[in-house]
Protein backbone atom coordinates (compact mmCIF):
# COMPACT_ATOMS: atom_id res chain seq x y z
CA UNK A 1 0.00 0.00 0.00
CA UNK A 2 1.18 3.53 -0.67
CA UNK A 3 -0.44 6.63 0.72
CA UNK A 4 0.27 10.20 1.78
CA UNK A 5 0.90 11.01 5.40
CA UNK A 6 0.94 14.24 7.33
CA UNK A 7 3.43 14.97 10.10
CA UNK A 8 2.37 14.03 13.61
CA UNK A 9 3.20 15.21 17.13
CA UNK A 10 6.49 13.26 17.01
CA UNK A 11 7.93 15.88 14.64
CA UNK A 12 7.28 18.53 17.29
CA UNK A 13 9.05 16.36 19.86
CA UNK A 14 12.02 15.84 17.53
CA UNK A 15 12.29 19.59 16.90
CA UNK A 16 11.77 20.45 20.58
CA UNK A 17 8.82 22.73 19.81
CA UNK A 18 5.22 21.62 19.20
CA UNK A 19 4.58 24.90 17.33
CA UNK A 20 6.95 23.66 14.65
CA UNK A 21 4.41 20.99 13.72
CA UNK A 22 1.78 23.57 12.72
CA UNK A 23 4.34 25.65 10.81
CA UNK A 24 5.43 22.54 8.94
CA UNK A 25 1.84 21.56 8.11
CA UNK A 26 1.06 25.07 6.83
CA UNK A 27 4.07 24.84 4.49
CA UNK A 28 2.20 22.22 2.43
CA UNK A 29 4.98 19.70 2.83
CA UNK A 30 4.23 16.14 3.74
CA UNK A 31 5.58 12.70 3.22
CA UNK A 32 4.52 9.65 1.34
CA UNK A 33 4.68 5.97 2.07
CA UNK A 34 5.69 4.12 -1.08
CA UNK A 35 5.82 0.49 -1.95
CA UNK A 36 8.75 -0.93 -3.85
CA UNK A 37 8.22 -3.13 -6.90
CA UNK A 38 10.37 -5.19 -7.24
CA UNK A 39 12.41 -5.44 -4.08
CA UNK A 40 16.05 -4.45 -4.46
CA UNK A 41 18.69 -1.88 -3.66
CA UNK A 42 18.46 1.84 -4.45
CA UNK A 43 21.17 4.42 -3.90
CA UNK A 44 21.08 8.20 -3.53
CA UNK A 45 20.62 9.90 -6.88
CA UNK A 46 18.87 6.99 -8.58
CA UNK A 47 15.57 7.90 -10.25
CA UNK A 48 12.19 6.92 -8.83
CA UNK A 49 9.50 6.35 -11.43
CA UNK A 50 5.73 6.73 -11.06
CA UNK A 51 4.21 3.67 -12.73
CA UNK A 52 0.53 4.53 -12.45
CA UNK A 53 -1.79 7.15 -11.01
CA UNK A 54 -5.52 7.14 -10.41
CA UNK A 55 -6.60 10.61 -11.53
CA UNK A 56 -9.78 10.30 -9.44
CA UNK A 57 -7.76 10.19 -6.21
CA UNK A 58 -6.47 13.30 -4.38
CA UNK A 59 -2.84 14.32 -4.71
CA UNK A 60 -0.47 14.83 -1.78
CA UNK A 61 -0.94 18.60 -2.23
CA UNK A 62 -4.74 18.13 -2.06
CA UNK A 63 -4.39 16.17 1.19
CA UNK A 64 -2.10 18.78 2.78
CA UNK A 65 -4.38 21.66 1.70
CA UNK A 66 -7.51 20.02 3.11
CA UNK A 67 -5.73 19.30 6.38
CA UNK A 68 -4.71 22.96 6.76
CA UNK A 69 -8.25 24.33 6.41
Amino acid sequence: MSEPHLPCYKLGIKMGDQRFLMQFQRSGRSGFYCRVLPEGMIEPGQPIRLTERDESQPTIADMAASHNR
